[in-house]
């Protein structure tokens, strides 16, 4: 199955690649944020600029990409083990 943006017939995905999509959007959304990191170890927490940004990082995290550490200069993510697999 192919599926096509409205009234075109090319820039389709498949089904096989849909999943390839979504793991790079979960990327994406652990990445590019201006959420902060604030607590120490089992207490951390994300602070941000709105509450809609912080849950979508948060969601990216319940989905297996979690930032890790963020400074100015970079952002280290984790990914869960059945994260691209699954």
């Amino acid at each position: 199955m192919i599926i096509y943006p409205v009234g075109k017939k090319t820039g389709g995905f498949t089904l096989d690649n849909a999943k390839s999509r979504l793991v790079e959007f979960m990327k994406v959304l652990a990445i590019a944020h201006e959420c902060v990191i604030e607590g120490t170890g089992d207490k951390k927490f994300y602070q941000g600029p709105s509450p809609d940004e912080i849950e979508l990082v948060e969601f990216a995290k319940k989905m297996g990409a979690e930032a890790k550490d963020i400074d100015k200069n970079s952002v280290s993510v984790s990914y869960k083990a059945n994260f691209i697999n699954d």
